[in-house]
């Protein structure tokens, strides 16, 4: 009889470790789950503020065609440039580099790049050459105002600048 009551206390004990073990599993599942569901909405959280990110990023970009106008309209040509260039490296670094549909854009806006330098080379030739011939006139060689004077036939050939 001995015997029969340690069995059947042997079989309680290992009855009651079963249980436990099955209780275990169960908070174990629970709090697990729980944190991997955490874990998976952190991620998708951090995948839409990236893709919200990306967005933005497209949206400035694009939106750099129609500044660039606005400020070659305002003869702001040096920030024209420097929006460009910060649209094109924008373009070229980073997870904008990795969408198809823009690669283009890329070489778009280096043509408007090329484009605003262009406008703004003919604009200060321009604005050179109209000051020079309305100083000319005037012009003597004791005249305090005329620092430089610019002979138009040799600009052509380099830009003779004399004093």
């Amino acid at each position: 009889t001995a015997f029969q009551n340690l069995k059947k206390g042997v079989s309680d004990a290992c009855e009651t470790i079963k249980q436990l073990r099955t209780q275990m599993g169960s908070l174990d599942k629970q709090a697990v789950g729980t944190y991997m569901n955490v874990a998976k909405l952190y991620k998708r959280k951090r995948n839409i503020e990236k893709v919200a990110a990306l967005g933005q990023a497209i949206i400035e970009v694009k939106q750099v065609q129609r500044q660039h106008r606005q400020l070659l309209a305002d003869g702001q040509y040096t920030q024209c440039i420097e929006l460009l260039d910060t649209a094109i490296s924008k373009l070229e670094t980073g997870d904008l580099s990795e969408i198809h549909p823009l690669r283009h854009l890329s070489q778009q806006l280096n043509e408007l790049k090329k484009n605003a330098a262009r406008v703004m080379k003919s604009t200060f030739l321009q604005c050179v050459l109209s000051n020079n011939t309305s100083s000319s006139s005037d012009s003597s060689p004791n005249n305090s105002n005329s620092i430089l004077t610019i002979k138009p036939e040799l600009f052509a050939e380099g830009g003779v600048v004399q004093r």
